[in-house]
């Protein structure tokens, strides 16, 4: 049901953005439907989505591979966006998830994706819901659970992955940046009167994160 429903955008839409940034979003949208982030289902939601940018040139009736799997190992990991391989399969980062709901944001108002996706943008609507969901999603761990309740020991270094959108085998620059982007997000929540009081408990318990972490996150 999920890859008969799923269309191509118009071309004019994506043809400005990066690889990365599509990718991104093909990640985001298997996630959204519960898909496995296989490379193959990464590749065929890719060709599904955005023909134009994934489509084997002189056989444009089928996906290209090859381009998704560069665009997947150089692009994607070098901006810190995804995590995986071929074998376990792929996941978006914290700063790829924010990303690609962005752009995809964007698409589904049938605006155009621009190449600068990466820049910082102000506390807008959309970015203020995004923070807001990602803080949400921290207050719901099991590591904030045993933080808020004095368990502090039992937190483990799985409990402290889950929170940071990651795995045991994630990278310490993807934990830095993770664990940076959810920081800022609640930094900018605190700042605000309507969410200062549920933003507050989540600084503190990141700067307890970053401290425990300690060797893992900093090379």
């Amino acid at each position: 049901m999920f890859w008969d429903h799923l269309r191509p955008f118009e071309s004019e839409q994506y043809l400005k953005a990066s690889l990365a940034t599509l990718v991104s979003i093909a990640l985001f949208v298997l996630q959204e439907a519960e898909i496995e982030g296989t490379f193959d289902n990464v590749a065929v939601a890719l060709f599904r989505m955005f023909p134009e940018k994934f489509k084997l040139v002189s056989f444009p009736e089928y996906p290209d591979f090859i381009r998704t799997e560069n665009t997947l190992r150089l692009d994607c990991k070098h901006a810190h966006l995804v995590i995986g391989n071929r074998v376990k399969g792929f996941a978006l980062t914290s700063h790829g998830k924010a990303m690609a709901e962005e752009a995809l944001a964007q698409l589904r108002s049938r605006k155009g994706i621009l190449a600068t996706q990466d820049q910082k943008s102000t506390l807008s609507g959309m970015r203020r819901n995004r923070e807001t969901r990602l803080i949400g999603e921290v207050r719901k761990s099991e590591a904030f659970q045993k933080y808020a309740s004095g368990k502090k020991d039992e937190i483990s270094r799985y409990d402290i992955c889950d929170v940071l959108h990651a795995t045991l085998d994630t990278d310490r620059s993807i934990l830095r940046k993770n664990l940076d982007l959810l920081k800022q997000y609640s930094r900018d929540l605190v700042r605000l009167k309507e969410f200062h009081e549920t933003a507050v408990p989540v600084v503190e318990f990141l700067d307890f994160i970053e401290s425990k972490l300690g060797g893992i996150t900093h090379k």
